[in-house]
């Protein structure tokens, strides 16, 4: 039960975030004369991470992560 009320919170936190997200975006498109009319909400995953550091939480990938693209394309 606890870990369902922890992912509850973080989830409503991280959807606050993406609110806050899409009204600067939609100030920034009023300025340029773009109609902001879409109001769908996508979550994403900087939208997660936002929310976690909030619980002291830090959610990246480690450093030695293999599965990148290589530039050179080689194996």
């Amino acid at each position: 039960m606890a870990a369902q009320k922890f992912i509850s919170q973080v989830s409503v936190d991280a959807r606050v975030c993406a609110q806050q997200r899409l009204e600067m975006q939609a100030k920034d498109k009023r300025e340029r004369g773009i109609d902001p009319r879409d109001r769908r909400v996508v979550l994403t995953i900087d939208d997660l991470n936002a929310a976690l550091n909030d619980y002291g939480l830090d959610l990246r990938k480690p450093e030695y992560f293999a599965g990148g693209v290589t530039k050179n394309g080689g194996s």
